[in-house]
């Protein structure tokens, strides 16, 4: 398969005859397994090839057993068949003589790229003359039921043991075909061993992590249904005792010929706001859409750094087919070392143009980055000069995570690229940033207190990690353990917590590590910084993070017009149907389509349906269509309501969260006046971030999730242990209860609240404006004008003191956002009062409307008489009339120039209570000047 650069002299037995060099090579033999009659590749690394001057294999069994796969070649051992016992199969061994052998052959192509590879030995460079094989000593005591069991291993479990073997007993059983325990027997009453740290007395079992999809999915911060995914895609060959190498990270720098990897690569550079504990101040991110990343600190972005992270990727997992990025002067330059190595690698390359982001797929692999590095920083609280220990363990765990991409085809994005089935086993036992102790001067030392960045992969052996003690300098350490729930509880370790959080907190301090990017000169969607996140996402943390406030700007723009031409359907969000089996995937309209001379393609209309424009769609694995607008609107409209929100069929639920309003659970009753106690039934104050089957994933109400998953949604909560928190707990057993019922009847839909017919719809003047610049338009800013434009006359000007409006009542105001589909999607804003903060009487709010009986009366009087039917819009019609009610306020950012001024409400401005009465009476008034008399039938009918 692959030539390592080195090789080795192979002596005969007869000394009189000369070496012989053999190159070594991972090499694949084919097993064609008897029992299931599928064919494996077994993989032996680290061995000699001697190409055809032999017609048969030969392995070392003691390279296997090394690698920790049991390997039994003793014919007289009556308790077990002979043969290697790998996992899923058993290579069963026959004897021909002396020599045992079994059956295999060389593979195809075909079996090579299709059939499940197994390694038999390691990586790992393999010395005959330096390696140590352990002398084991086993004592049957009961009868064994598997005659392929593993032989038990004599491991050490504690470094401080060490030199100790002289007083000890060792005894290993084998119980049910497994390794199982050792007894250690210990001279305690010998003064030598008076200086030696006593063992902890805590017995814990959360120290090492059973494999469960709940645990995973606690670890790695993903949903049941990938963590169960990953299970099925990964290895877990490795504990933390064991003697086993484990594989660490898949170089291909020991080939002379690195591997060529398939597919088209992207990379870009991501910024921050301040500098790591480690001087880094951004990073190159290498992206494949199959999920995969790659991750290169970089303290300066200059040449220097940035040119050689291309040979880094390089070496650890070999040269990419095709890699796109942008112009930047660091990576395209003439001389630079980045394009130097692209020539030397004949790497094919594309360079993106100018302001489209859309072209580099890498800005939108560091979206989906950006969303998990943000919530284990909020969730774990980890210091933001972390970022970097926080960002490797974001790339490494999402590259070992089965994900829903159509180019990972159920497997993790690390076996995609590099064809290797990774081992999760390192990330099994810790979470980011969680309290462990580990030992320092050759594990002799005594148990310290620190936090867990992360796996060392370049630093120490197998299964190291770095660990950030009091001093604030990260170390790499292999004597860690996880501090158990029990000795959280203790006052000494609370102490030690605390004394830690003040010491570190003071090396930490983010304002040490600023750094002044410049807003221009940075593109914010490679900036990690919540602050210039869209508002969905910072409203479910802004208890927990304090970002800085996204300016405003200056409304800009032109009058609305109502041009049937325009590009309405550019940056539109909708689900389209793709496949031969016809899966709904998540597609955004980038850009009209234009002929060889520039002319725009189609023909607009008013009626969607018969709109023939052409617009270019692209899919959320990068891929583009051309498709005409009224094909567009033919699949909008089937996935909307009749309010235009479109229906979203679930993926998984990937995290929760809750805020200050979720009731605790000491409120969780109330008293009634009898003295009963009632539960409380309410779903405020938490938030599910949902993936839905398009590909998307944003964060939804708890309200909305139970009315439209309640099956799923209880399942989740079971799983993570907050079924009994009070808004689940009124709900969740009732429908356990039920559970048969409630699938029958439950609709398993949600109606999509953050869009309408595919347009992404704002919450807040702040947000208006960072969709119109991530849409390169000015559409809603444009709206916004427009109202507040119209909305001018509703107010007068009051210079004196506020303190002599007398009468008068303070409130506020708000801008509320909508889609207008029959005019083209135009955006519409609607300037409105807070009705709840006046308090007006009854007969003012009282307002009659015309019945539908006289509407259907005036129909037919219509038809029976030949009569033609005119209808009529009055803008913004509740201005027209007077304000009945006595009102104040002072202008927000949407009045632009004239915010902080105090304006009294002389019109009946949309949003107070009397506003609709006050429009019937002037309408009234109106309409009677004109002539017209009330029907006495029908007093809202005029003649």
């Amino acid at each position: 398969m692959s030539y390592t650069p080195r090789s080795a002299d192979v002596y005969a037995y007869d000394p009189a005859l000369p070496p012989t060099n053999v190159p070594i090579v991972s090499g694949a033999t084919a097993y064609d397994c008897p029992q299931s009659g599928n064919t494996f590749i077994l993989i032996f690394n680290e061995a000699l090839y001697y190409g055809n001057r032999l017609d048969h294999s030969l392995i070392n069994p003691n390279q296997v057993r090394k690698f920790g796969i049991p390997l039994w070649d003793n014919p007289f051992d009556e308790m077990r068949n002979i043969g290697i016992e790998t996992k899923p199969i058993f290579v069963a061994l026959k004897a021909k003589g002396t020599k045992l052998l079994f059956d295999s052959r060389a593979p195809t192509d075909q079996e090579l790229a299709n059939c499940p590879h197994i390694d038999m030995t390691s990586k790992v460079p393999w010395n005959p003359g330096t390696v140590q094989l352990g002398k084991v000593s086993i004592v049957h005591e009961d009868p064994i039921d598997d005659p392929r069991s593993n032989e038990a291993e004599l491991r050490q479990l504690d470094p401080i043991m060490q030199g100790m073997n002289k007083w000890r007993t060792v005894q290993q059983t084998i119980v049910d075909g497994e390794r199982f325990f050792q007894q250690v027997g210990r001279m305690d009453d010998d003064a030598r061993f008076a200086d030696v740290p006593v063992r902890p007395s805590f017995v814990s079992t959360e120290r090492h992590t059973k494999a469960t999809a709940e645990k995973l999915s606690e670890r790695l911060g993903i949903g049941l249904h990938r963590a169960r995914a990953t299970l099925r895609s990964a290895l877990q060959r490795g504990t933390r005792s064991a003697i086993l190498p484990l594989a660490r990270r898949y170089r291909a720098d020991r080939m002379f010929l690195r591997p060529r990897l398939k597919g088209k690569f992207s990379t870009d550079t991501a910024y921050f706001n301040h500098k790591s504990i480690r001087g880094n101040i951004a990073s190159q991110i290498y992206f494949h859409k199959s999920g995969f990343y790659s991750c290169h600190h970089l303290s300066k972005v200059d040449d220097k750094q940035v040119g050689p992270t291309l040979k880094k990727f390089i070496a650890d997992y070999g040269i990419p087919e095709h890699l796109t990025m942008d112009g930047a002067a660091v990576q395209v330059g003439r001389n630079t070392s980045f394009m130097e190595t692209i020539n030397r690698a004949a790497i094919n390359y594309h360079i993106s143009r100018p302001y489209q982001p859309e072209e580099n797929p890498a800005e939108g692999g560091i979206r989906e980055l950006k969303r998990r590095f943000y919530r284990l920083i909020v969730k774990h609280a980890i210091p933001e000069r972390l970022w970097d220990f926080v960002l490797d363990y974001v790339v490494d765990t999402m590259n070992i995570t089965a994900n829903y991409s159509r180019y990972s085809d159920g497997r993790v994005p690390l076996e995609v690229i590099t064809g290797i089935t990774p081992d999760i086993t390192e990330y099994m036992d810790f979470t980011i940033y969680g309290w462990v102790y580990y030992r320092t001067d050759g594990a002799l030392g005594p148990n310290e207190i620190g936090r867990w960045l992360g796996v060392s992969h370049r630093t120490g052996p197998m299964m190291t990690y770095w660990i950030l003690p009091r001093s604030g300098r990260p170390i790499s350490t292999d004597t860690v353990q996880n501090i158990s729930e029990t000795e959280k509880q203790t006052d000494v370790v609370k102490e030690q917590m605390a004394q830690w959080t003040t010491d570190v907190s003071k090396i930490l301090d983010a304002r040490t590590g600023d750094i002044s990017w410049g807003k221009d000169e940075i593109p914010p969607q490679l900036m990690f910084d919540l602050g210039l996140e869209d508002k969905e996402f910072k409203c479910n943390f802004n208890e927990l993070i304090k970002a800085e406030d996204v300016d405003d700007g200056t409304l800009q723009g032109t009058t609305e017009t109502d041009n049937i031409d325009a590009q309405n359907c550019v940056n539109m969000e909708i689900g389209l149907r793709r496949g031969q089996e016809g899966e709904l995937q998540r597609a955004v309209v980038r850009r009209r389509i234009i002929d060889a001379e520039g002319n725009p393609i189609g023909v607009a209309n008013n009626n969607q349906l018969l709109d023939t424009r052409q617009y270019e769609v692209e899919y959320e694995d990068g891929s583009t269509e051309v498709l005409a607008a009224n094909l567009l609107a033919e699949n909008l409209l089937a996935q909307v309501d009749e309010h235009g929100h479109r229906h979203l069929p679930m993926e998984e639920i990937t995290e929760h969260c809750s805020d200050e309003k979720a009731v605790k659970m000491k409120d969780a009753f109330y008293p009634l006046a009898s003295g009963t106690q009632r539960r409380r039934h309410t779903t405020a104050g938490w938030d599910f971030y949902v993936t839905w089957k398009d590909g998307s994933s944003n964060w939804i109400p708890l309200k909305d999730m139970k009315e439209s998953f309640p099956i799923e949604v209880a399942d989740y909560a079971i799983s993570k242990g907050i079924q009994d928190e009070p808004a689940f707990a009124w709900w969740i057993p009732h429908l356990v209860q039920k559970r048969k019922l409630f699938l029958g009847k439950v609709k398993l839909k949600y109606w999509e609240r953050t869009h309408k017919y595919g347009i992404r719809i704002p919450k807040s003047i702040k947000e208006a404006i960072e969709i119109d610049k991530a849409n390169g338009d000015t559409l809603w800013q444009d709206s916004i004008q427009m109202e507040m434009k119209n909305n001018r006359v509703a107010f007068e000007e009051f210079d004196g003191d506020v303190e002599k409006l007398m009468g008068y009542k303070k409130i506020t105001g708000h801008l509320v956002f909508d889609v207008k589909l029959g005019e083209n999607f135009r955006r519409k804003a609607r300037y409105c009062a807070d009705r709840h903060k006046t308090e007006a009487p009854a007969a003012l709010t009282y307002s009659t409307v015309v019945s539908r009986d006289s509407v259907r009366i005036l129909l037919m009087i219509a038809a029976l008489n030949g009569l033609n039917l005119q209808c009529a819009d009055i803008q913004n019609a509740f201005l027209t009339a007077p304000a009945i009610e006595k009102c104040y306020l002072v202008a927000g950012p949407e009045f632009g120039e004239e915010e902080g001024k105090v304006f009294i409400v002389r019109r009946a401005l949309y949003g107070l209570k009397s506003s609709s009465a006050a429009f019937r009476s002037h309408l009234a008034e109106t309409l009677e000047d004109l002539g017209f008399s009330s029907s006495t039938a029908g007093p809202d009918v005029w003649m």
